[in-house]
């Protein structure tokens, strides 16, 4: 099980790292984080290999985040509020989904991840349905991975409290950034 928690341990901050640097090598993940090189080509042989645990692991963490999408009983707005308190502590995964050019290149990944992008964009069509935004759904995409990776990244700097992130970016993704 400890082999298991620090392969965790690794992923987790290999995330933070590359969500900020997609370009950063092995050996500096590895100082970064504290390790040997050696400890952490033990766990993951090859760059892609660390890029690809890493992207599943996301997909799973991300697919276990948007499960509100599915709630009945609540409203839409419960659901926008739930998926954002989610999402942000994922930051750094959504975003490195997204961004790393390499994992659109796996059609299982690439599969994965345009599933989620579609159950999130029929969610941004129901939130447009009922005016909940006026923005194209697609618009509303962009917006909501902005938003995450902003509220991540200024809780990493010690910008924002975790407790305030999804409130803040709620409204400002209801309301944009008016103070009506």
């Amino acid at each position: 099980m400890k082999k298991e928690s620090k392969k965790k341990e690794l992923l987790d901050t290999a995330a933070s790292i590359l969500a900020k640097d997609p370009a950063v090598s092995m050996e500096q993940i590895a100082n970064h984080i504290g390790v040997g090189r050696i400890t952490l080509y033990r766990y993951f042989p090859k760059r892609n290999d660390l890029i690809y645990e890493l992207a599943l692991e996301s997909i799973a963490q991300t697919d276990e985040a948007i499960q509100p999408l599915y709630e009945k009983e609540i409203s839409n707005r419960e659901i926008l509020e739930k998926v954002f308190n989610n999402l942000i502590p994922l930051g750094a995964r959504f975003h490195f989904l997204i961004y790393e050019v390499s994992l659109h290149k796996n059609s299982e990944i690439e599969k994965a991840y345009e599933r989620q992008i579609t159950e999130l964009y029929k969610f941004m069509e129901i939130l447009r349905s009922e005016n909940l935004i006026s923005m194209s759904s697609t618009w509303a995409l962009y917006v909501l991975d902005g938003l995450i990776w902003a509220a991540w990244l200024a809780i990493e700097e010690g910008d924002l409290a975790r407790n305030q992130a999804k409130d803040i970016v709620v409204n400002t993704f209801l309301t944009g950034l008016s103070s009506k």
